[in-house]
């Protein structure tokens, strides 16, 4: 007589083939970039938590904790920061 595996048992299996499944398109998605920083913004804009993003990237959670700070401490660029920030390499390099 066989022994059936237990539903517990299955779903664990599961649930480990799915993380597996996970991780890999996570990876596909962010192997363009070519910062840390950038792969952690975009995974957290996919909605990972903190703990996962370090779990693909092989980084504690405390250090993806503390880059998602940063750019969110970060303000964001406008048109208009960056129309002033080119004007001002503009005036820089006539008066050079």
């Amino acid at each position: 007589m066989s022994k059936q595996p237990q539903t517990n048992d299955v779903l664990i299996d599961i649930s480990s083939k799915l993380d597996k499944i996970i991780k890999l398109l996570a990876l596909g998605a962010i192997k363009e970039s070519q910062k840390e920083k950038e792969k952690i913004e975009l995974l957290d804009s996919m909605g990972f938590s903190s703990s996962e993003i370090g779990k693909i990237l092989n980084k504690s959670t405390e250090n993806v904790c503390t880059v998602l700070k940063s750019l969110k401490d970060k303000p964001p660029k406008t048109a208009k920061s960056l129309n002033d920030s080119k004007e001002s390499n503009v005036a820089e390099e006539k008066n050079s």
